[in-house]
């Protein structure tokens, strides 16, 4: 199975900061990080986790969901 998505990267010397998105896939199993023009080398891009509040009926609806997908 060939599985592709885009990932964004950052330059890690603070002088520079380029950005660049690649596709990668994991035909083989392996990922690589690339190296900036500059020489230095590239750090994966930093999302912050986005959650959200549920009230008690929507956590029990899905905590509902959640226990009725692991019987099957």
């Amino acid at each position: 199975m060939c599985v592709s998505m885009r990932i964004r990267y950052i330059c890690a010397s603070k002088t520079c900061r380029r950005e660049v998105e690649t596709e990668a896939s994991d035909k083989n199993g392996t990922f690589f990080t690339p190296t900036c023009e500059c020489g230095s080398e590239m750090k994966r891009a930093y999302f912050a986790p986005a959650f959200t509040r549920l009230s008690e009926a929507e956590a029990a609806e899905r905590f509902g969901e959640f226990v009725r997908a692991r019987k099957r």
